[in-house]
């Protein structure tokens, strides 16, 4: 009878001095927008939790038919990131704006 007690009361310290598991941080998006330096087009990412997951960029051309213009994807490194883009590289013109939709998949 002592050893069954001295057996519980072991088990009952054991599971409270155990860690206990942090909830998860959200993954969030803050903002994403477009950013130039001279000649150089950056699409920025704003965002926090979410380093380790990946980020997609769906360009479209800005006209009336909204053309899609291709996509962009980058492993988030980190919580504030600019990734190039460069509209000719992608076979896009030049003579015309861009807009895109983004897409967040977490770690």
């Amino acid at each position: 009878m002592i050893i069954l007690l001295w057996a519980v009361m072991l088990a009952l310290l054991s599971y409270s001095m155990a860690p206990k598991n942090a909830p998860a941080k959200n993954c969030a998006l803050n903002r994403a927008y477009w950013d130039w330096a001279g000649d150089q087009t950056n699409l920025v990412l704003e965002s926090e939790n979410c380093t380790g997951g990946t980020v997609l960029f769906m360009i479209y051309e800005n006209t009336a038919e909204k053309r899609f213009a291709g996509n962009l994807s980058a492993r988030i490194t980190s919580n504030n990131m600019k990734i190039p883009w460069n509209p000719e590289a992608s076979g896009g013109r030049t003579d015309i704006g861009y807009m895109f939709d983004v897409y967040i998949n977490p770690p």
